[in-house]
């Protein structure tokens, strides 16, 4: 029996050993990457200087300011292009004051999108779509935000509908005659004057919102991680204090 316990006793020994490897790779993998937003790495360095600025009435760059649903990320940057290194402010004032800084320091251009006083038209009812073969939803409505920065959002996003691929997507943009554009999940765009944009990078640069999503699945994995470990270490423990008793039990028969 001791040496049954013995046995498994390294099993578990080497799966702690294994675990704890990965639990480091995970960490490390996940601080690296926060680091990296903390730092603004990838945006421009304009939206850099203004978010390090310290100017009152700033609430971020879209690319933050939204969660979006696993799968989503490719359809939502293309949709989106630039407008993710937008910045969500308060006021006119407040874009205005943000942009004289701009010009003084010569740190480069931005759009600023002040929630007072952006106003977005009117997007089509998901209703009367939802049974269109190969419809994902409105693009404003498949991610999440604030509720505050719903004017915004919507401007963005609200006359942009997702699909699936890009036959459905034509076939959907021909059918209706309205001025949206379309995005299917792999990055394809069918603008609303017909014109249709595609294709595929080399190298995957434009990846702001892959990188937001691998942090949350990241954490996800560390959590599973740690709760694999404490239950291995339980394990571990329950075993020695029983092979100690064992050995006790022999040592007392003696």
């Amino acid at each position: 029996r001791i040496s049954e316990g013995a046995e498994k006793e390294r099993e578990l020994s080497k799966k702690l050993e294994e675990l704890n490897i990965n639990r480091s790779q995970l960490s490390t993998r996940k601080k690296t990457i926060e680091e990296m937003e903390s730092n603004y790495e990838g945006y421009n360095g304009a939206v850099k200087h203004i978010m390090k600025s310290g100017i009152s009435g700033i609430h971020g760059v879209v690319a933050e300011l939204i969660t979006v649903p696993a799968g989503f990320e490719i359809a939502m940057e293309t949709a989106l292009g630039g407008s993710l290194q937008h910045i969500v402010c308060d006021s006119d004032a407040t874009a205005k004051k943000a942009i004289v800084e701009l010009k003084n320091s010569r740190a480069g251009r931005l759009t600023f999108l002040p929630v007072a006083s952006i106003k977005a038209a009117p997007g089509p009812r998901e209703q009367a779509l939802e049974k269109e073969p190969g419809f994902k939803g409105i693009a404003a409505n498949t991610i999440k935000y604030d509720p505050a920065f719903a004017n915004v959002m919507q401007y963005l996003l609200g006359r942009v509908v997702v699909m699936d691929n890009m036959d459905n997507a034509i076939a959907l943009s021909k059918k209706i005659d309205t001025n949206l554009r379309f995005v299917t999940l792999e990055g394809e765009i069918i603008n609303a004057n017909g014109a249709i944009t595609g294709g595929k990078y080399k190298n995957n640069t434009a990846n702001l919102l892959e990188r937001r999503a691998e942090i949350g699945k990241l954490e996800a994995s560390l959590q599973q991680v740690v709760a694999e470990a404490g239950d291995a270490a339980a394990k571990q423990t329950a075993l020695q204090q029983a092979m100690a008793a064992d050995r006790l039990s022999l040592e007392t028969l003696d």
